[in-house]
C-alpha cells in the first residue's frame, strides 16, 4: 500500500512545524509512501528546509512562489501520477501507527471508492464526524482535508482545487465530489491526523464566510435538485409500499 500513497505537505516559513509533520509520517515513509513538500518559504528558510527534507527517506521538496493554498495543493497533485493522495500540511501530524497502518494498507489496496473520509483530532481533541445524512451540503459540516485520502483518478474526474478561493477551496471541491453521481466514498470512524488549528481559516472568518456564501449560491441549483430527487424518491418508494398492502 505505502507505495500507492503520496502525502502532500504545504510549508511556508516555519521549519519547526515542517519537521514535526515529516517526523510524524516516518512509519509510512519507511514502507514506501512518498511525501511531497511544496514550499513557499523565503530563500533562507527554503534552503534550510531543502537540506532537512533531502536527508529524509522518500521525501521530495519543490519550491513554489507564494500563490495561495489552492495553487500549492494543485502543484502537489501534479507531482503524483497515480494512487492515493493525502494532504497533510505543515504543522499537522499523522497519527497512523504500527497498529493502524495494516488496516490502512488493506483499505487502500481493496476499496473501489474514489475517496475515503476518516476522523481527525483537532489539537489533540477528537473531532467526531456528524451523522451521515448531514454531510450534504458539505459546507454545513466541513470535511477537513487532513481526514481525507483521495484517489488521483478522482481529481482527474472532478478537477483540482479552485484557485479563486483562498480558504474554502476544499468546501467547493467537496460540492463537486459529493455532487457527482459517478463516485463512491468510504467513511471510516477512526482518526488519522492531528490538525493544528492556526491557519487562515481560523484567523480570517470574514473571508471564510464570504467564500462559503459564494459557494452556496454557486451550487444552489444542485442543492435544490438533490433535495427534489430525494423527495421524489421518498414518494415513489412510499407508493410502491402502499400498493403491496392493497
Amino acid at each position: 500500500m505505502s507505495k500507492n500513497l503520496s502525502i502532500i505537505t504545504l510549508s511556508k516559513n516555519n521549519h519547526k512545524q515542517l519537521k514535526k509533520t515529516i517526523e510524524s509520517t516516518f512509519c509510512l515513509r519507511e514502507n514506501g509512501t512518498k511525501q511531497i513538500v511544496i514550499d513557499s518559504s523565503s530563500k533562507e528558510t527554503f534552503k534550510k528546509n531543502k537540506i532537512y527534507v533531502s536527508n529524509k527517506k522518500n521525501c521530495l521538496i519543490f519550491y513554489q512562489k507564494p500563490s495561495g493554498i489552492s495553487s500549492g495543493f494543485n502543484y502537489g497533485i501534479s507531482k503524483v501520477k497515480k494512487g492515493w493522495i493525502w494532504i497533510l500540511n505543515s504543522g499537522d501530524d499523522s497519527i497512523i501507527d504500527l497498529k493502524t497502518k495494516p488496516f490502512l494498507e488493506i483499505l487502500l489496496s481493496k476499496t473501489k471508492a474514489g475517496a475515503i473520509l476518516f476522523e481527525i483530532l483537532i489539537e489533540n481533541k477528537r473531532y467526531v464526524r456528524p451523522p451521515f445524512f448531514s454531510l450534504w451540503p458539505p459546507n454545513f459540516n466541513w470535511i477537513p482535508h487532513p481526514g481525507s485520502i483521495i484517489n488521483k483518478k478522482t481529481y482527474d474526474k472532478v478537477g483540482n482545487y479552485d484557485k479563486k478561493y483562498k480558504i474554502a477551496m476544499d468546501g467547493e471541491f467537496w460540492f463537486r465530489l459529493l455532487g457527482s453521481d459517478k463516485l463512491t466514498i468510504d467513511m471510516i470512524s477512526f482518526p488519522i491526523a492531528n490538525f493544528k488549528l492556526d491557519g487562515t481559516s481560523s484567523k480570517n472568518l470574514k473571508l471564510k464566510n464570504k467564500e462559503i456564501l459564494r459557494i452556496n449560491f454557486k451550487y444552489l441549483p444542485l442543492i435544490i435538485k438533490r433535495f427534489l430527487n430525494q423527495v421524489l424518491l421518498f414518494i415513489r418508494v412510499s407508493i410502491q409500499n402502499i400498493k403491496l398492502f392493497l
